[in-house]
Parts: C-alpha cells; sequence; structure tokens
C-alpha cells in the first residue's frame, strides 16, 4: 500500500498537533491552527494557481510563508498596529490567491 502525498501531509500534520496538545495543551493546538492559517493558506491558494509537482503545492506555501509573510507584517506595522497588519497581509494575500489568473498548462 503506497501511501499518497496528501495523506502524508496530513499524518504529519496530525502528529504535530497531538506533540503540540501533549506538550502545550489547548494552547498548543490553538497555536499551531492559527499558524497554518496565517502561514499556509494564503499562499496556498496562489501555489496552486501555478504549474508545479503536487509535492511542491503541499510544502511550498508553508516556508514560503515563513519568510515573507512576517516581512510584510513588520512592515505594515510600522504604519498601523500589528494585529491589524497581520489581519489585513492574510487576507489581501489570500485574496490574491483566491482571484489571481489560473497559469497551469
Amino acid at each position: 500500500m503506497k501511501i499518497g502525498n496528501k495523506e502524508l501531509a496530513i499524518g504529519i500534520s496530525l502528529l504535530f498537533a497531538l506533540l503540540s496538545s501533549m506538550l502545550f495543551g489547548a494552547t498548543g493546538v490553538l497555536a499551531l491552527l492559527v499558524m497554518g492559517i496565517a502561514f499556509y493558506l494564503p499562499l496556498y491558494f496562489i501555489i496552486q494557481r501555478i504549474d508545479l509537482e503536487p509535492e511542491e503545492k503541499i510544502f511550498y506555501p508553508f516556508f514560503i510563508g515563513i519568510g515573507v509573510i512576517p516581512t510584510l507584517v513588520y512592515w505594515l506595522g510600522t504604519l498601523v498596529s500589528f494585529r491589524l497588519s497581520i489581519v489585513v497581509i492574510v487576507v489581501l494575500l489570500a485574496g490574491f490567491g483566491w482571484f489571481m489568473p489560473n497559469k497551469k498548462g
């Protein structure tokens, strides 16, 4: 039986959720969930529109998000509050990815 890429990603996510729950309780799971939404979801919408391999579409958004989103939030945070800048950047990137034209083959 072969494990697919999506099953592997789901398994790793559940393992991280279990470990964070054991170490930090509900706060750890909530922090993991918020990081997934803030770092992964906006860039996932953008990466899905590009012609890449399925493995790349699963793992690239998180690692790109670790570098891009904090930089944009910090830059906007110099002008407005950081809480507002987090919401604005995540919504703008998710909206950009949602409405971006499809560039697949």
